[in-house]
């Protein structure tokens, strides 16, 4: 009783901490970082994830999930979220982009080494994979940074977003085929599920970008598209 209490205390401190590091706004490599310490404060420092090791790849079925309300909500269409008005979508978007890497991505992406590990298929240093994910890491945090800059007041650039969403697609993808083509079976299960939801934030970007793009942008922020 005395111990849950004390983790009640602490789940509340972090939580407390969380939403001022997310309120400042700090910038978008910031808030990522936010999420993911708000992970270790809550769950791994204490003891009590769930699943840890290589069944912590279901972490990034959770971030393919993210990404697609952080495309429904940049275009507008979302339902899982209360929809905001267009000038404040960029910013929102950007904010739920945060949460999927810091929260989902970059545990997934430990339970992706452990997964390999654990199959007896150790990631090297300097490997290809490892390559792969120091340039996916180098190139989104640019963009997405930039994006939450030029985002920060009253969304003038709603498609310096778009890109973003898309290199995370990307490295999703990847990811998963990885999984697919090298993982152990709960892996390959992962890569499998999250697939779909990839498809149809790729499918959602890619239909409001067409439109946006025809619009301009002074007709995004007022709504138009």
């Amino acid at each position: 009783m005395v111990a849950e209490k004390a983790h009640s205390l602490m789940v509340a401190e972090a939580d407390r901490l969380l939403r001022a590091q997310l309120d400042q706004p700090p910038g978008f490599a910031a808030a990522s970082d936010a999420w993911a310490g708000h992970r270790q404060a809550v769950f791994i420092g204490p003891g009590r994830e769930g699943l840890g090791g290589g069944a912590a790849t279901y972490h990034l079925e959770g971030a393919a999930k993210l990404i697609y309300e952080a495309t429904d909500t940049l275009a507008g269409t979302g339902f899982e979220r209360f929809i905001p008005q267009p000038r404040t979508r960029p910013r929102r978007a950007l904010a739920v982009v945060a949460q999927a890497h810091g929260w989902r991505y970059l545990r997934g992406l430990e339970g992706v080494r452990d997964s390999f590990a654990e199959a007896g298929r150790p990631v090297q240093p300097g490997s290809s994979f490892e390559g792969r994910r120091q340039r996916f890491a180098q190139t989104f945090q640019t963009i997405a940074s930039a994006a939450f800059l030029v985002n920060q007041d009253d969304g003038d650039s709603p498609l310096a977003v778009a890109p973003v969403i898309e290199l995370f697609i990307t490295e999703l993808r990847e990811l998963a085929d990885e999984l697919l083509n090298f993982g152990p079976c709960d892996g390959q299960r992962i890569g499998v599920l999250y697939l779909p939801t990839l498809t149809s934030a790729e499918s959602t970007l890619r239909e409001w970008v067409k439109h946006a793009r025809k619009a301009g942008a002074r007709s995004l922020k007022r709504g138009r598209v």
